[in-house]
């Protein structure tokens, strides 16, 4: 809150800068009071679990996965998530990079954790274009281009004729967008969906929060947990078949234990 009062939200690359300062200085707060507290875990090998227990949930709810352009209700052929991350540029200024995430319902969370690191690796790296951003400074340096090219792109996917490597470059057209609010000790928001591309739900983490919720006896305890935004596209489901892939998705975030292998999966079958 301190720099967020004391200066212009107008000047974007002060307020990354800002951003990836706190990350820097507090980001690896909850690890350090683990190790004080002489849990003996495996520090080196951290692994989030929305992501592998997304693609869970989308096995088991393969309606999770679909979209809607055009009025026609489609389904993706793969899992893809899309992020934008931090990263360092060659001159020592701070930028954002987008990537997406490809994976297949039958991932692990090692699967998952191998992938999405490899894409961090080469997107923070200083000297690597990123696609998404580079192709739209391009054209955003062009006068009246941007708002022609904008409007026949958008024709294009609507009719489904959008080149395939525009849609990889594209964060918008996606199975699921995530931002991670926490990182940078902001609240979790409800975003809106894009009027562009294939992105169905969003989900957003926000900081730690105190919540009082009732435990297994009934009786009322104060809890910390982690808030969790999600928007969606009620087109491509129920709001039954939501609710109850949603429960799936909290479930194995929960049990991350059971992201391990799908042998639990397959007992339950």
């Amino acid at each position: 809150r301190q720099w967020l009062n004391s200066m212009s939200l107008a000047d974007r690359e002060a307020f990354v800068e800002a951003c990836y300062d706190w990350y820097k200085e507090y980001g690896t707060t909850i690890v350090n009071q683990i190790k004080g507290m002489g849990c003996s875990c495996d520090y080196e090998d951290e692994h989030f679990t929305m992501e592998p227990a997304y693609v869970r949930a989308v096995r088991k709810h393969p309606e999770l996965n679909r979209f809607v352009v055009g009025k026609r209700l489609y389904a993706h052929k793969d899992i893809s998530i899309s992020y934008m991350v931090l990263r360092e540029t060659s001159d020592g200024r701070l930028d954002e990079a987008a990537i997406k995430l490809h994976l297949e319902p039958t991932d692990t969370i090692f699967d998952v954790a191998r992938k999405l690191n490899e894409q961090i690796r080469i997107a923070r790296k200083p000297q690597n274009k990123n696609g998404t951003v580079d192709f739209a400074r391009r054209f955003l340096k062009i006068p009246v281009i941007p708002w022609l090219l904008v409007s026949f792109i958008k024709l294009l996917d609507r009719f489904g004729l959008m080149p395939g490597k525009i849609i990889e470059v594209s964060p918008f057209h996606c199975s699921l967008f995530v931002t991670n609010m926490m990182s940078i000790n902001l609240p979790s928001i409800y975003h809106h969906l894009y009027n562009f591309g294939t992105c169905s739900l969003f989900l957003s983490l926000g900081r730690p929060e105190r919540q009082v919720i009732a435990n297994k006896e009934g009786k009322a305890v104060r809890q910390l947990m982690v808030p969790v935004g999600a928007v969606t596209d009620e087109r491509v489901c129920g709001g039954a078949s939501y609710a109850v892939a949603m429960r799936t998705l909290l479930k194995y975030m929960l049990n991350p234990a059971s992201l391990e292998t799908l042998e639990e999966e397959q007992a339950e079958t």
